[in-house]
């Protein structure tokens, strides 16, 4: 068997130190920690922006917490009136009408031995805190022309028919022996209904001649003559017709009479959209220093 010789000179080149490649080991473990930190700061940094949030999170709710939020106190409950239990809110069966003009409520004054009392500053508000003021009326009013209004005063057993919507004749007016006249031209909610007097009682009917008188009578009550005049009526006659058997003249013929006025009052808010909730609300009446009168609700 042959024995292999060992160069010396080999031998110690081999144990000699390589500088390149070491360099090269250095480089690559480097390179592997570089890689590793990389990642590690990566997903530290994640996990950072993460724990912000939720830091900046829970001091604004602490922050919120902290501050003091404000109670809402609701206002204290209006006085009592001295007229309550005299003035009832009695009937609110037209609130649930949609249209101003159809929608109203009822008031009646219970008190029998209560007179002249102005209610043209009293208010009547809604659950929303909307107020409506009652205003001045016509006690009298004439067919015809601009009404000049008072204030409006009330008395015992009277009934107020409140309106949400503006009246069909200008203004709010008291009922009266003669105002069944304006239900012909014009719709009231409810209607104005009633018996007005004839104008065969008025001064000066005796001294027509009898056709005129036959024709008179057959003019409906409450009611302006429309229809054509037969042939041959004189001219005293038709003048007698359109003065006397009208609403104006209705009233000449009548005001001094101790039953001419009624115990109905016709009142307008002058609101151009409903003052009542559907399908429900509270209505408040409050006298002219905002105390309070009265309370309806309806509805559930």
């Amino acid at each position: 068997m042959e024995v292999k010789k060992i160069d010396p000179e080999a031998a110690k080149k081999k144990k000699e130190f390589d500088p390149v490649r070491a360099i090269m080991i250095i480089i690559f473990f480097m390179l592997i920690v570089w890689v590793i930190w990389f990642f590690v700061s990566n997903l530290r940094s994640g996990s950072g922006k993460e724990v912000t949030k939720e830091v900046a999170k829970s001091d604004a709710n602490l922050a919120k917490s902290s501050v003091p939020t404000k109670k809402v106190v609701p206002p204290p409950p209006p006085t009592d009136s001295f007229y309550k239990n005299y003035v009832k809110i009695n009937k609110a069966d037209g609130a649930l009408e949609t249209y101003p003009e159809k929608e109203y409520i009822e008031v009646r004054v219970v008190q029998t031995n209560l007179s002249a009392v102005d209610i043209s500053d009293w208010k009547l508000v809604n659950s929303k805190g909307e107020s409506a003021v009652i205003g001045n009326s016509a006690a009298l009013p004439v067919g015809g022309k601009v009404n000049k209004t008072d204030i409006t005063k009330v008395s015992g057993n009277d009934v107020l028919i409140i309106s949400t919507g503006r009246s069909p004749v200008g203004v709010s007016f008291r009922l009266n022996s003669c105002t069944g006249y304006f239900e012909q031209f014009q719709d009231f909610f409810p209607p104005v209904t009633g018996y007005c007097p004839q104008p065969s009682a008025n001064k000066g009917f005796q001294s027509l001649e009898q056709d005129c008188r036959t024709f008179v009578y057959t003019i409906p009550s409450c009611t302006t003559n429309i229809k054509p005049y037969p042939s041959g009526m004189s001219a005293g006659c038709k003048s007698f017709i359109v003065t006397d058997a009208s609403y104006n003249g209705c009233v000449a013929a009548n005001k001094d009479k101790a039953d001419f006025y009624k115990t109905e009052w016709r009142l307008y808010l002058n609101k151009d959209k409903e003052m009542w909730a559907q399908p429900k609300d509270k209505i408040m009446l409050l006298d002219d220093k905002g105390n309070l009168v009265d309370t309806y609700s309806y509805g559930r």
